[in-house]
């Protein structure tokens, strides 16, 4: 495809974002609810903004939607062929995680809402004295398989380099990005502007590799933290009324 197909079929993909973002609303909420959450995901200025650019979210949005759907749809009782669609989520939210890695921490959300679904569920049958639930984290091995699959592909490469990263070695600089005297609490734009700097001063301090880039970038974003804990909290206040 032409630039132009391109945006025109990443749009398309916005939109089935928010059919999906109904078919999860539907499974919890009203049926009022779960139409005011899909025009407020279709409506929402970012999601067009990122699907008419070159950018992984237009497509980890929708893998992760719907990655989170058939995670619903697997948990349910009685729900047939319920482990094939919690492997088929664990594929869709590894490869939105090869877009995005930091999307994984979706994997022990979803833990802990199937511990809590769990203790639910115990006391439900304990109290109706009926046949105990299924153990809570039996719906997340066919989750991890496939997550684990789905990202298998970049472990292995990542090994022929000689280093252990899952997916990439981003974690480092972004934490930088929030943590150091440069940030704003909004945007990447100082780690942008100092990026190859930042390499230089990296292999001059022995980390060579980009594992050890980002362990010592993340070492040095916690050590500013705890350096500067006024500023730190300001921060971590501003992103936390953005988000």
């Amino acid at each position: 495809l032409d630039m132009h197909g391109v945006l025109v079929l990443q749009l398309g993909v916005g939109v089935v974002t928010s059919v999906i973002t109904f078919a999860i609303a539907r499974l919890v909420f009203a049926p009022r609810v779960a139409l005011a959450g899909a025009l407020a995901a279709a409506a929402l200025p970012i999601l067009p903004f990122f699907e008419a650019q070159l950018v992984a979210e237009a497509w980890t949005t929708a893998l992760a939607q719907g990655a989170l759907l058939l995670f619903l749809l697997g948990t349910r009782e009685r729900e047939p062929r319920a482990a094939s669609k919690l492997a088929a989520a664990g594929l869709l939210l590894g490869a939105a995680a090869l877009g995005r890695p930091n999307v994984l921490i979706v994997v022990p959300v979803l833990a802990a809402w199937s511990w809590w679904q769990g203790r639910a569920g115990g006391r439900e049958a304990r109290s109706a004295r009926s046949a105990p639930a299924p153990a809570w984290w039996r719906a997340l091995v066919p989750v991890a398989a496939g997550c684990a699959l789905a990202i298998a592909p970049a472990t292995l490469h990542n090994l022929r380099y000689g280093e252990f990263v899952p997916v990439s070695a981003n974690l480092g600089v972004n934490l930088l990005t929030g943590h150091s005297d440069e940030a704003d609490g909004l945007s990447a734009i100082p780690v942008g502007v100092r990026w190859d700097g930042l390499q230089l001063e990296a292999r001059q301090r022995g980390a060579v590799t980009p594992g050890a880039f980002s362990a010592l970038m993340a070492r040095d974003a916690l050590a500013w933290a705890v350096r500067n804990p006024g500023r730190e909290w300001q921060l971590l206040g501003k992103k936390t009324s953005l988000l």
